[in-house]
């Protein structure tokens, strides 16, 4: 494995881990209150564990509605982010791992433009397009939801979320790729 190769999957290994932890703190954190809702004998413990739960709500907030009809519950206990956004957030770390598990092949901007048919002299602004329209599903549903009466289904929330995160993933790994300088 020659050193760009090498450092692409150090830059991959990390995105992945970032996203996965920030997945499973999606499905913990809810766990983690439901568990502390009994009163402790330490209350300073109880301040720890409410604090960190407070940031990831906080940071769920930042990037998601958190309507309470729009999200899953575990144990009676709203999740940090919506359907959607959940969604999109496992497309991200699947991306992730995809990334992780092509670098050691080879380059990760090239497996993917074989895998989306686009030849090898073909230009970025190709890629972008062909992913780009696989986002148009979430898009579409999105803005249908804010013109119109209309409110679409769990599933198709998700499913949408998940394709949007998968290859909001795949741009940003690919973009990432493509700026990172090849060194001899």
């Amino acid at each position: 494995m020659d050193l760009y190769n090498f450092n692409l999957r150090k830059i991959y290994l990390i995105f992945l881990i970032i996203s996965a932890i920030f997945l499973l703190l999606l499905f913990l954190t809810p766990i983690i209150i439901e568990n502390y809702l009994i009163p402790s004998k330490n209350i300073y413990d109880n301040f720890i564990v409410f604090d960190f739960c407070d940031w990831v709500y906080s940071f769920g907030n930042l990037i998601c509605h958190q309507r309470a009809d729009r999200s899953w519950f575990i144990n009676g206990i709203q999740m940090p982010v919506c359907v959607r956004c959940l969604g999109i957030s496992i497309g991200i770390c699947i991306a992730s791992v995809i990334s992780v598990l092509i670098v050691p092949k080879g380059n990760f901007i090239r497996k993917i433009k074989k895998f989306y048919f686009i030849d090898e002299k073909g230009s970025l602004i190709k890629l972008v397009v062909i992913i780009s329209f696989f986002m148009l599903p979430l898009i579409i549903d999105g803005f249908s939801q804010i013109i119109f009466e209309y409110s679409s289904l769990e599933i198709t929330r998700f499913i949408t979320g998940l394709l949007f995160g998968y290859f909001e993933g795949s741009l940003f790994l690919s973009i990432l790729c493509s700026l990172i300088p090849i060194g001899e």
